[in-house]
């Protein structure tokens, strides 16, 4: 009988995210894929980080490779959560990206 080779785990996807500022704005450089647990992993980041009552965030998607449903999911909360605060969101990304809106 031919010995049954263990399935490998799916590599985990990760995700990093830099937080900087610029010309007022609260910049967040996502480096990695934004998809399902990472993208959680944004809107999380991104409510700890709010400053002041009127925030003003560019959300740099320039090293993002993978962007599925719930990532954008994620961006459209964050447009809106952002939009109640009376604040400004800014994205910038590879043009390959901007297909998917």
């Amino acid at each position: 009988m031919a010995a049954i080779a263990p399935i490998p785990r799916a590599a985990q996807i990760t995700m990093k995210i830099r937080s900087r500022k610029l010309h007022g704005f609260q910049v967040f450089d996502v480096l990695g894929d934004l998809v399902d647990d990472t993208a959680k992993e944004l809107k999380q980041f991104v409510e700890k980080s709010v400053e002041g009552e009127r925030p003003h965030f560019l959300l740099n998607l320039n090293k993002v490779g993978t962007l599925n449903s719930y990532g954008i999911s994620i961006l459209v909360w964050m447009w809106q959560w952002i939009g109640k605060k009376q604040g400004t969101l800014c994205l910038t990304g590879k043009p390959h990206l901007s297909k998917k809106f």
